[in-house]
């Protein structure tokens, strides 16, 4: 009854769960032994993820999103979920308690720098034998975009000098955000594919080590 109007309800609402269909049902599972106190959601968006996550598992909810606005303040105020703004590839993370889950759900993609100095930045954020839920667009079902890099290793690393583009910049194998995700420190938990809209989407589940 107080959902946000406009793109979110004609469409994507009825989309993005085709996105991340896997994550809600790994992170109950997971949170029956975890009992997690703080749940950080990196590009909250419309806060999907973030209510679920509230009401499902009883963590305080925190999310950072570079357009905080998109979250109806209906929902912060109901679920008590603490916003803030920014990009995540630019920043450091705004609050200082350690996570015991990162979500990030169709937010790689859109990275405009090397992957890798973001997600270890993630990786510091959870607690050790926390967890990552990841979505992304699945490249071998999408397919490649190629127009400015045509291997995330060529992307430049994190610089507030250079321009930031809000589209999708890479899209990755499942070999590949493995690669990334293992380089950054983290264990991969399972992987599925969800039937998304245009694609596949790659669904990851993985733990902090160490």
């Amino acid at each position: 009854d107080h959902a946000p109007v406009g793109e979110y309800t004609r469409l994507y609402r009825a989309e993005e769960p085709l996105y991340w269909l896997h994550i809600p049902p790994w992170l109950s599972e997971w949170a029956v032994g975890a009992n997690p106190r703080r749940i950080l959601d990196i590009g909250s968006g419309y806060g999907s993820l973030a209510v679920f996550a509230a009401i499902e598992t009883g963590a305080k909810v925190f999310c950072l999103d570079w357009e905080p606005h998109r979250l109806a303040p209906v929902l912060v105020e109901r679920y008590s979920i603490e916003v803030a703004g920014g990009n995540v590839e630019l920043m450091d993370i705004p609050w200082q308690q350690s996570m015991d889950a990162v979500v990030m759900t169709e937010v790689i993609e859109h990275f405009n720098f090397h992957p890798v100095p973001t997600m270890q930045k993630v990786w510091r954020a959870i607690e050790p034998g926390g967890r990552l839920f990841l979505s992304t667009p699945d490249a071998d079902s999408w397919g490649r975009v190629t127009d400015l890099y045509s291997d995330y290793r060529e992307m430049p690393y994190p610089d507030p000098a250079l321009p930031i583009a809000d589209r999708h910049i890479y899209q990755f194998t499942e070999a590949e955000i493995v690669a990334v995700l293992t380089q950054s420190g983290f264990e991969i938990v399972r992987l599925a594919r969800a039937p998304g809209r245009w694609g596949l989407h790659l669904n990851v589940e993985a733990t902090r080590s160490g």
